[in-house]
């Protein structure tokens, strides 16, 4: 009897998860619209180039000017950086030069990587809540890394969000192919596959029984795949320890961890708190949207998000943790485990899916601010350096040197000035080249030899230009 009561109660939270037809009218018509917006937004990052910080800008350059280069020592994130960078291999062999198409399309291969989970929640029929919880971390883990293209832990991200989902709505993919496909891509995609990807295994051999479809061998091959992920990453750490996770061992990724989880947490319970006292779900998600674009009123506002650039490391803290929790989801949505369908039966599923709706406007509002800091950015910057010629020390640009007296931010990482100014360069085909050095010389991924190559490429092309009638 205690047994019956137990099951009936199991079921009973079960169909409360389930979306009605009024929550599944409300996720479906918003949905769509959530989906048009965070499409046309991150085309909006893609044409505006901000996908060029950093490693952006070193992926885009380098992959143009020699379509076979590889950035690291190992393959330990091999296919990561293979999806983001074919397409701008392809222009390279075509053109060199092409640096606004080769930008424009590495964008678009890195911010596919973050509308392809969402797309991919609209056709589940993973439960509504479930589905706001998937969507809140994924997205919340991505703010920074889209700001400043983290290519292969967005990559990572991705993949294993795309894999948690057609593990938990295994219709999506009844004989288990595109999730065989995804268990390689994540083997060489970052190095924290050694620990998310057994989680992806054990929640695949955990489910695995209720698929008819697949066949016992694609069951086993699939989980077994995700294992080989763990000898692959830490053997070639072994053999090269680069980048190593020294940077965990400071308290301040802690820090800005916990006031990261704390910000979503707090506004779970503002987004709960407001609907239970009847705001309208569509007030919240104007305000999600408006408030960060509302930044772009106040001129000082405007640089935030380069000044937030110093918290771009630390936080990748933030974004792994939330990689673990969704890793975890297809084991802690099992029917043995109680206590989360309790959770999130006490948040509430309209709360949950409020959040998700608040996090997706947030993440457009960011997404636009962030686009126009970019464009602001870059003008300043080609203004300087059209006034240069040749290599040029960083400290002759004024903006580079001294980028506070324009209202700008030292975004520090001086190596990777000679990129900046190579992309720059091949922009502007009309102006003289110019490659500007850090005060540690040419240093980072690129080599002398190659910056050498590249203007003497670029001042043949321009002496053809002028002779040409």
């Amino acid at each position: 009897m205690a047994m019956l009561i137990v099951q009936s109660r199991r079921k009973t939270r079960c169909r409360s998860l389930e979306m009605s037809p009024r929550l599944a009218g409300l996720l479906a018509e918003p949905g769509r619209l959530h989906i048009g917006l965070l499409a046309a937004c991150l085309l909006v990052s893609a044409l505006s180039g901000r996908q060029l910080y950093l490693d952006g800008a070193n992926y885009v350059v380098q992959s143009l000017i020699d379509p076979l280069w590889y950035p690291h020592p190992t393959p330990r994130r091999f296919f990561s950086i293979l999806w983001s960078t074919w397409p701008v291999r392809l222009v390279g062999l075509a053109s060199p030069d092409m640096i606004a198409l080769g930008s424009f399309l590495f964008g678009l291969a890195c911010y596919a990587l973050i509308l392809l989970p969402v797309l991919l929640l609209l056709r589940t029929r993973v439960p509504a809540a479930e589905q706001a919880v998937i969507l809140t971390g994924f997205l919340a883990a991505t703010v920074f890394l889209a700001n400043f293209i983290v290519t292969e832990l967005v990559f990572a991200l991705s993949m294993t969000t795309v894999f948690v989902i057609l593990t938990l709505d295994p219709t999506l993919d009844p004989r288990g192919r595109w999730r065989l496909l995804v268990a390689v891509l994540l083997v060489a995609s970052y190095e924290t596959a050694a620990l998310t990807n057994p989680l992806l295994a054990a929640g695949s051999v955990m489910r695995s029984g209720a698929e008819a479809g697949r066949s016992r061998a694609n069951r086993l091959l699939v989980p077994l795949v995700l294992c080989l992920a763990t000898p692959f990453q830490v053997g070639f750490f072994v053999l090269n320890p680069w980048p190593n996770p020294g940077g965990a061992k400071a308290h301040f990724v802690w820090i800005i961890a916990g006031v990261f989880t704390a910000g979503l947490l707090a506004l779970l319970g503002a987004v709960r708190l407001l609907l239970a006292a009847g705001a309208p779900a569509a007030i919240l998600v104007a305000l999600g949207f408006l408030v960060p674009l509302s930044m772009l009123l106040v001129p000082p506002m405007l640089g935030l998000r380069s000044r937030a650039f110093r918290y771009a490391y630390p936080s990748r803290y933030f974004s792994l943790g939330a990689l673990l929790v969704i890793a975890l989801l297809p084991l802690l949505f099992l029917p043995r485990f109680d206590w989360p369908r309790r959770l999130m039966d006490w948040v509430g599923t309209r709360a949950l899916s409020g959040l998700a709706a608040v996090v997706i406007a947030g993440f457009c509002g960011i997404s636009l601010m962030s686009s126009a800091d970019a464009v602001a950015y870059r003008k300043t910057f080609e203004v300087e350096l059209a006034r240069l010629g040749g290599i040029q020390s960083h400290a002759h640009c004024s903006v580079c040197a001294a980028p506070q007296d324009h209202g700008r931010v030292d975004l520090g990482y001086s190596w990777i000035w000679p990129l900046y100014s190579m992309a720059y360069t091949m922009r502007h085909q009309d102006r003289p080249p110019v490659i500007l050095v850090g005060p540690r010389g040419i240093a980072g991924d690129i080599d002398a030899a190659t910056v050498t190559r590249f203007l003497e490429r670029q001042k043949a092309q321009r002496q053809l230009k002028r002779k040409s009638p």
